[in-house]
């Protein structure tokens, strides 16, 4: 598969800003030896050529979730009104 085109500077920026909102936590680890461990506060953001890198982000899901479940209940309010109508009115 061939790599992607890089994006502009502007893209990278709007992709970050839009991450960042729901991100609650993020870890920086560095493999030494076969283990992955805790990179030292001290030495964020210092990148070594020879060392591999993980950062394992935590995002906040909430506002999805509430859409989401806010949907079905919309669906499940309308379910209900009708049946009520239809149960009024003798409608079949």
């Amino acid at each position: 598969m061939p790599r992607q085109p890089l994006m502009s500077a502007a893209e990278a920026y709007q992709l970050m800003a839009e991450w960042n909102d729901d991100l609650e936590g993020m870890e920086a680890l560095v493999l030494e030896g076969k283990k992955f461990v805790r990179l030292p506060e001290e030495e964020l953001g210092h990148f070594y050529s020879a060392d591999c890198y993980v950062f394992l982000c935590r995002y906040w899901m909430v506002r999805k979730i509430y859409h989401h479940i806010n949907a079905k209940l919309s669906n499940l309010w309308l379910i209900a009104i009708l049946l009520l109508i239809k149960s009024a009115t003798g409608y079949n």
